[in-house]
């Protein structure tokens, strides 16, 4: 696809003309200690990146990259007992795709093996880790409807897990992603399917395929803005659920849905995740709502609903990772939010652990 190369080629000129000063200054400190070029160095990885895109099936022969890819997924001789979670809320801007890329680069840097997948039909957690719906590579959507296809026909020969599984640039972490076809029609579609199969969902199917593979330490769920059945049946099939949420009623009105939720299926004696806990996000300390903080625990204490100690602070990093489709930790290590995130996985770690 020699017309797609040369956009690469372009973005590339681009991306050069648009350093920030800090980095122009932190390239030419580099090159200097290491005897290279600024160029040589900024060629190194765009090359890095280039390969990266290959490897996704951007551009280029690609099926060879897929295929060792789907090879290491199956005979990858670690075992690894996989716990699956889903960040939730049905309010949005709560920082779910943050929280959910977040963790998964900082649980890959701790040399965890990291499965994230992407159950929002924007696509944001796809487009954070440089996918996008025009790459022309598998989706959860296509995985769904595979199932609903195979399930009317009463048949259980579902579609291999590994099709549709890539991996990013991030150490360890590896990406199933979203689709823009899990819209409501979708969703009703996907609901008759489950009730056809009676014990349990689609996702279900996917979970226990994907944790057969034995190689994943965490399976993350980045979910939607809505309590669909994308979403209630990622908290049904998963070991855990973390609820993400501002300093906002409407927020925390989520945060206690979900809580209840989970809390009527387990009177009920319905196989459901465990609520380990409302993450609050966005805390302005200049805000008379972010110091209330501390009551707004209490009173969700009060109310049986676990919280984590850990606040993560509002950044202007978050915002700038977006447009450079990098996840905060990854582009700012030294900011104060990464601090947090680095913080809230050791209590999350801690907290599974005493499980």
């Amino acid at each position: 696809m020699p017309g797609r190369k040369k956009l690469y080629e372009k973005k590339k000129v681009q991306v050069c003309a648009q350093l920030e000063p800090e980095v122009k200054q932190r390239l030419t400190s580099l090159s200097t200690k290491l005897n290279r070029t600024v160029s040589g160095l900024v060629n190194e990885s765009v090359i890095d990146i280039l390969m990266k895109y290959q490897s996704q099936g951007v551009y280029g022969s690609t099926t060879k990259a897929v295929e060792m890819e789907r090879t290491r997924l199956k005979m990858d001789g670690a075992k690894h007992n996989a716990l699956s979670l889903v960040i939730a809320n049905h309010k949005g801007g709560v920082a779910k795709t943050t929280t959910v890329s977040s963790l998964a680069v900082i649980a890959g840097q701790d040399d965890k093996k990291v499965l994230i997948i992407d159950l929002d039909k924007q696509m944001n957690l796809s487009d954070l880790f440089g996918f996008s719906s025009s790459d022309g590579v598998k989706n959860i959507g296509e995985f769904f409807y595979d199932c609903i296809q195979k399930i009317k026909k009463n048949s259980i020969n579902f579609e291999d897990i590994t099709k549709y599984i890539y991996p990013t640039k991030y150490k360890n972490v590896d990406i199933i992603l979203g689709s823009e076809d899990l819209d409501d029609q979708f969703s009703t579609a996907m609901s008759q399917a489950n009730a056809a199969l009676r014990s349990k969902s689609i996702t279900t199917i996917m979970v226990d395929a994907i944790k057969s593979l034995n190689i994943y330490d965490y399976v993350i769920f980045d979910s939607n803005p809505n309590l669909n059945v994308y979403v209630l049946d990622a908290i049904s099939s998963s070991d855990y659920t973390i609820t993400t949420t501002d300093v906002d009623k409407y927020g925390i009105d989520g945060v206690v849905k979900i809580h209840n939720y989970i809390a009527m299926n387990e009177s009920l004696g319905n196989k459901v995740s465990e609520h380990l806990g409302a993450l609050f996000v966005r805390a302005d300390c200049r805000t008379a709502l972010t110091k209330a903080i501390p009551e707004f625990k209490n009173s969700l204490a009060t109310g049986n609903v676990p919280v984590f100690e850990t606040v993560i602070p509002t950044s202007a990093a978050v915002g700038k990772t977006r447009f450079n489709s990098i996840p905060v930790v990854a582009q700012y290590p030294a900011d104060r939010v990464t601090k947090k995130y680095k913080e809230f996985y050791r209590e999350l770690v801690n907290k599974i652990v005493k499980e």
